[in-house]
């Protein structure tokens, strides 16, 4: 909790599980019920999970999944995946002034930044939740759609000024689309 940088990343990446977990519970036909933060003076058990061993199937999933168009082109998928995580998204151009030490940007011409109305441990679940909704949807696409998720573990959206996103939103991540093909000789 003191440092708030790994905690907001940690959160994340529950989230992440979380959501890879309710496809494997669901495919088992398994009732399940997951509690984001159940105990709020203790905020480092982010979920809890219950599980029950009926063969009937209830659907009691509060992150059950609806199938999206696959015709769908990435940054359209994009922003109907975030409406359900209560997310927005903006396609963004990538300056040199991001500072994307992480990736090349001229191997990604289009760029999506997702942003929250709050930044709270909530807010990161849902981030974690959504990255892995879209990589279980990118997994399908051709390879001139594939896709990069460059994560802000403690950015602010006023450090981000040339993306052009309103000072009462935070960044959350940005992701990279339809790479250039790279032929290597």
């Amino acid at each position: 909790m003191k440092q708030k940088k790994t905690y907001r990343c940690s959160v994340i990446s529950v989230g992440q599980v979380l959501k890879a977990l309710s496809k494997k519970i669901e495919k088992e036909n398994l009732n399940f019920h997951i509690q984001s933060f159940s105990n709020l003076e203790n905020p480092e058990i982010v979920a809890t999970i219950r599980t029950d061993e009926k063969n009937e199937f209830t659907g009691n999933s509060s992150l059950k999944e609806k199938s999206y168009d696959s015709k769908q082109d990435v940054a359209s998928l994009t922003q109907t995946i975030a409406k359900k995580y209560k997310l927005e998204v903006q396609e963004v151009e990538a300056t040199s002034q991001l500072n994307l030490e992480e990736i090349s940007t001229e191997n990604y011409p289009r760029w999506i930044a997702v942003y929250s109305t709050f930044n709270n441990p909530f807010t990161w679940l849902n981030i974690g939740y959504f990255k892995e909704s879209l990589r279980n949807e990118f997994a399908g696409l051709p390879s001139s759609q594939k896709s990069c998720f460059l994560d802000f573990c403690d950015a602010k959206a006023n450090e981000f000024p040339s993306l052009k996103i309103p000072e009462s939103k935070y960044v959350q991540l940005l992701i990279g689309i339809q790479p250039i093909s790279v032929s290597v000789e």
